[in-house]
């Protein structure tokens, strides 16, 4: 990867395994919180939506009569409560965060995450040091499963394609990134690891962790 300017990661089971407490927030807590019955099948119906999408999703499936604003405030109270007592970083993220920077790469966050939550959590978890930029997609204004957010993010850093690659584990995004010709390497989890298999030959690595020893696959400097 000669050409490497920018190395992007997402945050959400990237860097810190907080997956399963969002699903947990959204899938059961929010019910049980607005005194909602649980609707079965739910989880499949807000499958790769935005947190916009998932909320009006909620509201629509549980037939409630609530705003937006209060359930996307529910969730991201509990998340918040979540990242400070109970989410730990993926083994080995903030030693290669440290030896990317270290050797003169620049760093990118871009996480579906609102900025609020990122802005709170990032300070928890003291990685805010390590990024130059961060990118949601509140900013981007395109969900992070569509093209159209790749092309929007070469085009906002005025970088090639092949100047810039990606860290995430969510199939969605990077499928559509490796459509666009990003290369990838995919964070692999208990939810994602089945769709993972039927990722093209643009995700150049999965890897678990980051203290994977694959990762020298990549020849990126300083690993």
């Amino acid at each position: 990867m000669k050409n490497l300017k920018y190395i992007v990661f997402d945050f959400d089971s990237t860097l810190v395994g907080s997956l399963k407490y969002w699903y947990k927030a959204i899938d059961k807590e929010a019910f049980k919180y607005f005194a909602i019955k649980n609707r079965k099948g739910f989880p499949e119906a807000r499958a790769g939506l935005t947190n916009k999408e998932i909320v009006k999703c909620f509201i629509d499936y549980s037939n409630a009569k609530l705003s937006q604003k209060e359930v996307a405030d529910f969730w991201q109270s509990r998340m918040i409560f979540y990242y400070k007592n109970k989410i730990k970083i993926i083994g080995g993220a903030k030693e290669f965060l440290e030896k990317l920077v270290n050797a003169g790469y620049k760093l990118i966050l871009a996480s579906a995450t609102p900025l609020k939550v990122l802005n709170i959590t990032l300070d928890e978890f003291d990685l805010t040091k390590y990024f130059e930029h961060i990118v949601t997609e509140e900013t981007i204004k395109e969900p992070k499963r569509e093209t159209d957010f790749y092309f929007k993010l070469l085009e906002k850093f005025n970088v090639k394609k092949d100047e810039i690659f990606i860290f995430e584990d969510s199939f969605y995004s990077l499928d559509s990134a490796n459509k666009v010709g990003i290369k990838t390497c995919a964070i692999k989890h208990s939810i994602n690891k089945n769709k993972l298999k039927n990722l093209g030959k643009n995700n150049l690595l999965v890897i678990k962790n980051y203290k994977s020893k694959k990762l020298k696959q990549l020849s990126i400097k300083s690993i």
